[in-house]
């Protein structure tokens, strides 16, 4: 009897004869068949050893591999690769053959030509898996800055050593391009106490920031550089970290420009940085020295990153009625103006609190002044402008246009406006204008309406306006100067003599309430607001009703009260007041 082992191994061929020593040498077969099987079981399963005339030893066995279970995992959970996002493909490889798979290679590939940005690892090694099991895998991507919208085709194909790897895996994924945020300033203001850009005092640069693009901003950092002859007064280091799109905030640099600085104007620069280092705009905010401030709004816009774009509205430091004023081509010589805004209360007289100040009366001022140059063509020589004005100032000022319009023998014209607290006497029920250092217990100082009048009436104007956004009846548009009283009065009337019209911001009882996301009173706002939208060509009549409209309606939808502004006038003009112009 001969036995045969495979060429393969290397091992003899051996002719067995019928012996007394035919067990041992059985035995010696026996151990070298046991060594030529392990040799095969390390490259592979084998399925039988035979005994008969011969010994055979089989092939190994093959795998029977399946993929199963796959998911495709995103930073976000959207469901999409995002330009800049790390995503995966997870995936299971079942055996239930009855051999092993051997050398098993994951690949992942991009098949669309057309969607670019896309980085894929290098081929995943799996290795060898044994029969009967299962592993799960996962394969990185990520989106890059280059990541273009669309759809990808990816897929995940094998190799194995025998060649029975898993069928290939596709998989359509959406892709969206980067959405950049681009960060601006968007607007700047320079400000300081008495509206002059003087050497030596304490000035603000108040910058406006806004995310303009259609990405998320991250990371972003505001620097205020400026040259050394100007010391900051306070930070110049802003970490505004995460803009959304549209989203904007407001930062002030306090500075003083040293009595050094030598230069015509004031530069300062405002850097901007960002995540990225590429989507940050800087801006050099200049002024000239001696140079007039403005006035300062600030529209806060806040929005959500969505898949469609993001309507954007570009914010401001300034109101709607700030900008484009309209500009008469005439300028009238005979025309004068005496605008006051008192806003600060509580800092000239102990027991106020700020929620006794008139929001926004400096910023309505600073405006009506800018109205009356432009639109009313008042020449700059004609106009007196007071802030927080004392009592002293006030009553100054009065006598002096009173002085002016009698030297213009009945040609002179005066616009009047305030903003501020009104008062009424709670005895007499007489209407005060009340300075800023005035108490409202006390009237003997404040400016008494109907004196006021008088004043100007017996001055012979051709023509006399006044606007006040004020109220008479003891409130104000956040507190009035006596909140411990209950109830409001209704403040006296008296007819008007001369050529005097009066549109005041509140009828009787009322108050002169503010329009806080445009920063100004209600009334200053829509009366401003009215001569721009006609481009200053407006008469009395058509300005006059409209702002009443317009002020009674937009009270009560945004701040829920009623506002009433009243008209009052002379019998003397009672057929022609209506047809003057603003410009004329």
């Amino acid at each position: 009897m001969q036995l045969y082992l495979f060429k393969r191994y290397n091992l003899p061929i051996f002719e067995l004869k019928t012996s007394a020593t035919m067990k041992t040498k059985l035995l010696f077969l026996f151990l070298l068949l046991t060594i030529a099987v392990n040799a095969q079981k390390n490259k592979g399963e084998v399925k039988s050893v035979d005994f008969g005339n011969e010994l055979l030893i089989e092939k190994p066995m093959p795998p029977l591999l399946f993929a199963s279970d796959i998911a495709f995992i995103d930073e976000n959970n959207n469901n999409r690769i995002d330009a800049n996002e790390s995503c995966k493909i997870t995936f299971k490889i079942s055996n239930k053959g009855k051999g092993s798979a051997r050398s098993l290679i994951a690949n992942l590939n991009n098949k669309s030509i057309e969607i670019k940005g896309i980085n894929l690892t290098s081929a995943l090694s799996i290795g060898n898996l044994a029969p009967n099991t299962s592993q799960t895998y996962e394969i990185p991507l990520k989106g890059t800055m280059d990541l273009v919208t669309g759809t990808a085709n990816l897929q995940i194909e094998f190799t194995e050593k025998t060649g029975l790897q898993p069928d290939p895996i596709a998989i359509n994924v959406s892709t969206k391009a980067f959405d950049s945020p681009k960060i601006e300033v968007v607007d700047y203001s320079f400000l300081s106490d008495d509206g002059q850009i003087s050497l030596g005092k304490p000035l603000q640069l108040k910058a406006l920031i806004q995310n303009t693009g259609q990405g998320t901003g991250e990371k972003i950092q505001l620097t205020f550089t400026y040259p050394s002859d100007i010391v900051a007064n306070g930070d110049e280091k802003f970490p505004i970290g995460t803009l959304q799109p549209g989203e904007s905030k407001e930062y002030i640099f306090e500075f003083i420009a040293t009595k050094k600085y030598t230069a015509p104007s004031l530069n300062i620069a405002i850097d901007l940085s960002e995540k990225f280092g590429r989507f940050a705009t800087d801006q050099t905010a200049s002024i000239a020295i001696n140079g007039k401030t403005k006035g300062a709004t600030i529209v806060n816009i806040t929005s959500t990153q969505q898949d469609k774009k993001v309507d954007i509205e570009r914010a401001s430091l300034s109101a709607d009625i700030d900008k484009n004023i309209p500009v008469s081509p005439v300028k009238n010589a005979n025309r004068i103006a005496l605008v006051i805004g008192n806003e600060d209360y509580s800092s000239r007289q102990s027991g106020l609190n700020s929620e006794s100040n008139v929001a926004f009366a400096i910023n309505d001022a600073q405006v009506f002044k800018e109205y009356c140059i432009q639109s009313f063509g008042i020449n700059e020589n004609n106009l007196f402008y007071l802030t927080n004005a004392t009592a002293g100032e006030m009553s100054q000022k009065i006598n002096l246009i009173a002085q002016l319009l009698n030297k213009m023998y009945g040609k002179g014209e005066l616009i009047f406006y305030y903003a501020g607290h009104g008062q009424p006497d709670e005895i007499t029920k007489i209407p005060y204008l009340v300075p800023v250092d005035v108490n409202a217990t006390n009237l003997s100082n404040a400016i008494n309406l109907f004196d006021l009048y008088t004043t100007i009436s017996s001055s012979n104007p051709l023509k006399a306006t006044f606007f006040l956004d004020a109220c008479f009846s003891g409130g104000g548009r956040d507190a009035g100067l006596l909140a411990a009283r209950a109830m409001k009065i209704k403040p006296k009337t008296q007819p008007i003599t001369g050529n005097i019209v009066v549109l005041s911001a509140t009828s009787e009882e009322q108050s002169a309430l503010p329009f806080r996301d445009k920063k100004h009173g209600m009334f200053t706002y829509q009366l401003l607001k009215n001569i721009q939208d006609k481009k200053g060509n407006i008469s009395y009549n058509d300005l006059f009703n409209t702002t009443i409209e317009k002020v009674s309606i937009e009270s009560l939808r945004i701040n829920q009260k009623s506002q009433d502004p009243k008209i009052l006038f002379s019998e003397t003009i009672s057929e022609q007041w209506g047809n003057w112009k603003i410009g004329e």
